[in-house]
């Protein structure tokens, strides 16, 4: 199984690609307070590039639906 701390932890750096062909760190948005906070992990972790605003989900196959709106 995947563990979403491993990308967290820096094993993984996270990067995108811009139109002028500049790449860019992407870095994990910002906390909140979920209510749930075990039915959001399975949502997959979001993340942001500071430059551009760009905002990507990672998730594995076993989490919901990745076309799911939020």
């Amino acid at each position: 199984m995947f563990q979403y701390g491993q990308v967290s932890n820096a094993l993984f750096r996270i990067e995108h690609r811009h139109n002028d062909g500049t790449w860019s760190t992407l870095e994990p948005a910002d906390p909140h307070e979920p209510e749930d906070p075990e039915r959001d992990w399975a949502k997959g972790h979001i993340y942001v590039c500071r430059k551009c605003n760009e905002v990507v989900r990672i998730a594995d196959d076993a989490g919901e639906d990745a076309t799911e709106a939020g």
